[in-house]
């Protein structure tokens, strides 16, 4: 079991560099993730066509693909989610990740720096 992030997921779905190292990771895991993981991966999505509009339909497709996947989404409790931001200096974004592996006792699967450090120090 494994609480995975946008930024883990967002290599997978528009087939970046990490996307092979984040598969393999996840792979025989099951997944959860916070609620807000689907608009984060809707609005990544978003500024990558915007971007990029010639490969707009590709990163759509991605974006498919990855909310497809078999994936416990779970609602968070915003209290304690704001507690772990006060306590790691995350956004509330990134605590609610760190919140819910806390919660579920399992790992977190993120290629996001910062939160990756906060988790392993806190």
């Amino acid at each position: 079991m494994v609480v995975v992030d946008a930024s883990a997921l967002c290599a997978i779905a528009f087939d970046d560099e990490k996307a092979g190292e984040v598969v393999a990771r996840l792979k025989g895991e099951a997944l959860h993730a916070p609620s807000l993981l689907q608009l984060e991966m809707t609005n990544a999505t978003l500024s990558r066509c915007r971007s990029t509009p010639a490969l707009a339909e590709r990163f759509v497709a991605g974006l498919t693909r990855v909310l497809d996947l078999p994936m416990t989404i779970h609602a968070v409790d915003p209290l304690a989610v704001f507690a772990v931001a006060v306590e790691t200096g995350l956004t509330a974004y990134d605590a609610a990740y760190l919140w819910l592996s806390r919660d579920l006792g399992a790992a977190l699967v993120t290629l996001d720096r910062e939160l990756l450090a906060a988790a392993r120090r806190h």
